[in-house]
């Protein structure tokens, strides 16, 4: 678990788009394309807006990047909790990627069927590659990470890389969400986290006591956390 700790939440997410940079650099060289999935909800959205604005947009090369989703609410695409919608605003709508590198889950499907057909898109996608590149993950103040939840059963699969999940407790409880087995393939993943009220979540991932972010073991054996003094700080009260 390698922790990089920042004062100011812009550090933070310039540290993430040089982060997204690098490794999409790297992997175009390595093998020609570069493969992201990203996460949903506010925390990421300062990332996306740096990814849209110089010089980060015009240092990526869009035409080999690859943009899928570790998770979505089942919801229509232009609906205001959709992750796609998100990232279409403050990213896809301002950057040459080309229609046909972005790989949306369909929400607005029943959850069994899009989950199905979405690992099937992304299967064919990675072909005989065994993992994507990078996943951007986040962490819930609950302890979750992607649609994992910890009263959940979505973190015991252990074949298929994305089932539907039903989350009661949630405004738009059925979601569907990339399992243990594709997160665990990646050759990198970086955890976002920012924000008070998921200190006693990372305190107790600090403490390897379980939660689903404690399952995550990407390809090259680490997960990169980014972590603001906020949440670090009050984190250490925890501990």
């Amino acid at each position: 678990m390698k922790i990089f700790q920042f004062s100011h939440q812009e550090e933070l997410f310039r540290h993430a788009a040089e982060l997204f940079t690098r490794t999409s650099e790297h992997s175009i060289r390595d093998h020609g394309r570069f493969i992201t999935l990203l996460s949903g909800g506010t925390t990421p959205i300062p990332l996306y807006q740096l990814l849209a604005s110089n010089p980060w947009r015009s240092q990526l090369d869009w035409k080999h990047i690859f943009i899928g989703w570790c998770d979505e609410r089942c919801v229509s695409p232009n609906h205001e909790a959709s992750n796609f919608r998100g990232a279409t605003q403050t990213l896809l709508a301002h950057v040459p990627i080309p229609e046909a590198n972005v790989f949306r889950i369909e929400g607005e499907r029943d959850p069994e069927s899009a989950a199905v057909a979405y690992e099937s898109a992304l299967r064919s996608l990675l072909g005989d590659e065994s993992g994507v590149d990078l996943a951007i993950l986040g962490l819930g103040a609950d302890g979750h990470t992607a649609s994992l939840f910890p009263g959940q059963t979505a973190w015991q699969e252990d074949t298929h890389w994305f089932v539907p999940v039903q989350v009661p407790s949630m405004p738009q409880p059925w979601r569907i969400t990339a399992t243990l087995p594709l997160l665990n393939s990646s050759r990198r993943v970086v955890f976002l986290v920012t924000g008070e009220e998921k200190s006693d979540a990372f305190a107790r991932i600090r403490r390897q006591e379980w939660l689903p972010p404690t399952l995550v073991h990407p390809r090259d054996g680490d997960a990169i956390w980014l972590v603001d003094t906020a949440t670090l700080r009050s984190s250490k009260s925890h501990r």
